[in-house]
């Protein structure tokens, strides 16, 4: 747990999620994947549930009121 209150892991976490939101690698792809959806909605849910899932971290862990 002492990860999760290390403000470098949310600093790479979250470029991480930056780096990996500049979707480069299916540029102009428009096949459909699921459900009649492009590959890239798909895959920008999934890093959305991602991002959803470290905030939730962060505020929980990190970003507390009494201002360490």
């Amino acid at each position: 747990m002492e990860l999760l209150r290390n403000k470098w892991f949310y600093v790479a976490t979250f470029s991480l999620i930056f780096i990996l939101s500049i979707d480069l690698w299916t540029w102009g792809s428009t096949s459909p994947a699921f459900f009649g959806l492009p590959h890239v909605i798909i895959y920008t849910m999934a890093l959305e549930g991602v991002l959803f899932i470290s905030f939730i971290l962060f505020a929980r862990y990190f970003w507390t009121t009494e201002g360490k």
